[in-house]
């Protein structure tokens, strides 16, 4: 049967939004999920499924799937069957109503070939929802108090989670569109229009659960998710800045905000799929149906003991967008349906029209004084979903300490689906990858070849973990006469319930830190921190940034890593309180077992080495003062204290920035870290970066970026500000450095995301991944210049600076682009690094827009040689 529905049967048409983000989560997870699995018995039962979840034959039921839970929010009355879709018990219900009438998958003896594919279709249809559930639940910060809707409602709406709920599912749609927009039709292909529902399939699972839902509104209010996912991809570009200006946390933290964002679902639903693996291949474990599926996996587990949906359930935005729904409807009209044997309705569309093709870059402005490089190396593994390049460092990491390595991280690559979001480092000498040409070449935008390293050994996990994320952060740490590399581990998140804690207690794990001598794969010293588990409240994601730093002038260095995301309490009227998203820093020396220890320690840590060695520690929370003026209510702050860190040798200070605006200063002053001086914020802009060093001249200078800062009423151009430090720990507002450009080429361009100082120009490099639509760009900036008296034609404006109530003239300088990524949405300059021989350029989003399923996001790196 085939026919239109006509235009007759529309009611007001509310589309709940997300129907694209469930899509491309859903896409990135299938691949994941194909990967070898080491867990005994999912080694023999996760091929039955994964083949299914990529199979082009079921794209259309995949994709239906992932939107379905949503399927009567806001639709003549069926919310709350839809809210009944969205948690474990409907998927107890799917499974038992497939094996009872199907059979198991393997057993294809009894089934005829349309009886068998009909099979495989809706179990992938059942996959996709779970993988809808898992996302919902952190996406939406279900009973877990840090998810990204949480976070994003105390950064960026005050706390108004209803604004903010509405800015998520709205504006994470239109950032996934846009990015597909700017890439051309290939990026796009796997987004198909057609849509298989199997209907009579879905009304007898919700009589399972003592339901009855009415086939025709199941049909009518599926289909508007068909329509809105088309309407996302026409006009969602177009409406994106509606929303990326209310929040600049949701343009930044999209993709790696570590419980909600795409990554970290994309983890998780890999994870919950290996339970529905086993139940469709083994049947339901009997104490499983007591619990309702509740115990599929760690997420619900931890949404269940903190009270499970209660009565409220999700919560959709009730506005709608005028042109989203104008264009919905019009989509409506064109859907055709077709029913089969198995009551399977497939909605078709026409094709939707081709976007423009990729986006042509903005050429860079020639700098005469930038340093000159050779045209670059470029490396990359290919490992798709890897992010090779998410972060660098420098240091002698080979037994040849006459020669520089490089440390790459690739925090979210997978090896085993067990381990989604594992990540894995490569360490690689830096001279084999330096051109040999050493004439300058203009900086090509064309499509680099990549040259692909060999793979180095790395520690290997020997558990099952999701979303480790191995390689966020590393750093050269000089201690014990030799230079370490010590590398980061900020996850994973778990819930296990028969440990349940309270706020503060620490079951869980807050991060981990490797430690790896010159030349050994083998971690020498591996760092264990203790924290809250998934969804608590406590310490976690510790060594999302990470230095090492001589605070005492003993040649053996500190290891400062952060933990920005920790929560903390205050006493506040008599009572503790809870300080959501505070932050917080340790610092870590090895010394000898034999020496006494002295340490203010109130981090838990779990040190493993074979070596006679102890661990000296400080904690430096945020500083009292800072939470004095607070009200009593204000328990969602998100200060955010560790967001970066940068250290000045010369006094030996250590910078710690918060992500409220101020960077504070600290020395050990007798063996105890102290506040010696307070860069205030002079905008309500968030600090991200920060870089320090010494001019020729011998003066210390601090850079502070605030990507997220309007300029000249451009939308999250952002600045960076010069400080030039004195005698007595005076400081002096040297320069505002903006990105050099006009009205939309600077509009989130978000300038100063990275900032790495270049001793050996006097100068620093200042990067924005999320330059010109994400392509990326590098500006380089003569520091040694502007520290010297301004020269003439700089723009002067007055200022109050410090806060002190003086006012002094500041120099407004736009800074020109030296350097900016080939490929649109690559993420050029998502790292840097910097030595006497090269620059080092990460681009963790390389291969954003390859049509294979298996060449997308493996990242990239680019080195350019001084010349």
């Amino acid at each position: 049967m085939r026919h239109l529905i006509a235009s007759t049967l529309y009611w007001g048409t509310a589309l709940s939004c997300g129907v694209l983000v469930h899509n491309e989560v859903l896409h990135r997870s299938t691949h994941l999920f194909s990967l070898p699995n080491s867990v005994p018995d999912l080694t023999q039962i996760t091929p039955l499924i994964s083949p299914l979840l990529l199979s082009p034959t079921n794209t259309p039921f995949l994709q239906s799937g992932a939107f379905f839970p949503d399927w009567g929010y806001q639709c003549l009355s069926t919310d709350s069957a839809a809210e009944a879709a969205h948690w474990p018990p409907f998927l107890v219900a799917s499974v038992e109503h497939i094996i009872s009438k199907y059979g198991y998958l393997n057993d294809t003896t009894l089934r005829s070939t349309d009886e068998q594919e009909h099979l495989e279709g809706l179990i992938s249809f059942i996959f996709a929802i779970a993988g809808h559930q898992t996302q919902d639940a952190s996406w939406h910060a279900i009973r877990l108090p840090s998810g990204l809707l949480a976070a994003l409602a105390a950064v960026d709406f005050g706390g108004d989670e209803e604004k903010a709920h509405r800015v998520l599912d709205f504006g994470g749609d239109f950032m996934v569109a846009a990015r597909l927009a700017r890439m051309g039709e290939e990026s796009r292909a796997w987004i198909g229009g057609e849509w298989k529902v199997p209907i009579d399939d879905i009304m007898e699972i919700y009589k399972r659960m003592g339901r009855e839902v009415n086939k025709f509104v199941l049909r009518y209010c599926t289909m508007r998710g068909l329509a809105a996912l088309r309407s996302d991809l026409a006009v969602g570009p177009s409406l994106l800045d509606s929303m990326a200006s209310q929040s600049p946390m949701l343009v930044n933290s999209l993709d790696d905000y570590y419980l909600g964002g795409l990554d970290e679902m994309t983890s998780r639903t890999v994870s919950c799929w290996s339970n529905l693996t086993r139940w469709f291949a083994n049947g339901i474990d009997p104490d499983e149906k007591i619990r309702n599926g509740w115990g599929i996996c760690d997420v619900f587990r931890a949404i269940k003991a903190r009270g499970g949906a209660g009565d409220t359930g999700h919560s959709h935005a009730q506005e709608q967008l005028p042109l989203i729904t104008e264009y919905s409807n019009k989509e409506l009209k064109h859907i055709t349906v077709h029913t089969d044997q198995f009551g399977v309705e497939t909605y078709t569309l026409p094709p939707l029209s081709p976007p423009p093709g990729p986006v042509p870059a903005h050429p860079p402005h020639p700098n005469s004084k930038a340093p000159k490089f050779s045209e670059p190396t470029y490396i990359a593994t290919y490992t798709p979903y890897a992010r090779f390049g998410s972060s660098l460092s420098v240091g002698a990491f080979t037994p040849d300490s006459s020669k520089p390595s490089l440390a790459v991280g690739a925090p979210t690559e997978s090896e085993d689906s067990s381990r989604p979001g594992e990540g894995n480092v490569y360490v690689l000498p830096l001279s084999d990858f330096l051109p040999s040409s050493s004439e300058p070449t203009p900086f090509s935008a064309l499509q680099p070849e990549y040259v692909t390293p060999q793979r180095v050994q790395k520690a290997i996990s020997t558990h099952t973990a999701v979303d480790q994320r191995f390689g966020t952060a590393s750093t050269a740490w000089k201690t014990q006469g030799m230079t370490l590399l010590a590398v980061s581990a900020p996850g994973p998140l778990s819930y296990e319930a028969a440990t349940p804690s309270l706020p503060f207690t620490e079951n869980g794990v807050a991060g981990r830190i490797d430690v790896f001598r010159p030349g050994e794969g083998e971690r020498w010293v591996s760092l264990s921190i203790k924290g809250a588990e998934l969804g608590g409240i406590g310490r976690r994601w510790w060594g999302e940034e990470m230095i090492a730093a001589d605070l005492d002038g003993s040649g053996n260095e500190w290891l400062v890593v952060s933990g920005s995301r920790s929560d903390a309490k205050r006493v506040c009227e008599g009572r503790e309180r809870v300080q959501m998203g505070e932050g917080e820093v340790g610092l870590f020396q090895l010394v000898p077992s034999s020496a006494a220890l002295e340490s203010n320690i109130t981090i838990t840590t779990d040190l493993h080495t074979t070596a006679d060695l102890s661990l000296k520690t400080h904690h430096i929370p945020l500083p009292p003062s800072e939470k004095t003026p607070l009200p009593c209510s204000a328990t969602a702050t998100y200060e955010s204290f560790g967001t970066a860190l940068s250290f000045l040798p010369k006094s030996h200070t250590l910078l710690i920035a918060a992500g409220t605006g101020k960077t504070f200063a600290y020395r050990l002053v007798d063996n105890t870290p102290s506040v010696v001086f307070t860069i205030p914020s002079p905008s309500l802009s968030r600090t991200a970066s920060l870089a320090a060093g010494v001019s020729a001249a011998g003066v210390e200078w601090i850079a502070v970026g605030s990507p997220d800062e309007d300029v000249d009423g451009v939308v999250q151009a952002g600045v960076v500000r010069l400080y030039a430090l004195g005698k007595g720990d005076q400081l002096r507002l040297v320069a505002e450095l903006v990105a050099e450009g006009e009205g939309e080429l600077t509009r989130y361009a978000k300038f100063g995301r990275t900032i790495v100082a270049d001793q050996g120009s006097g100068g620093v490099w200042v990067g924005s991944e999320l330059w010109d639509g994400e392509r990326g760009g590098v500006w380089w900036v003569d520091v040694d210049a502007l520290l010297a008296p301004a020269p003439a034609g700089f723009v002067q404006r007055l200022q109050n600076v410090l806060g002190k109530g003086g006012v002094e003239e500041v120099s407004r300088v736009a800074v020109g682009l030296v350097m900016q990524g080939a490929e649109a949405n690559a993420r050029f300059a998502g790292s840097l690094a910097v030595t006497e021989e090269a620059l080092v350029v990460g681009i963790p989003y390389a291969g954003v827009g390859r049509e294979e399923q298996g060449e997308r996001f493996y990242g990239a790196v680019a080195v350019y040689r001084r010349v």
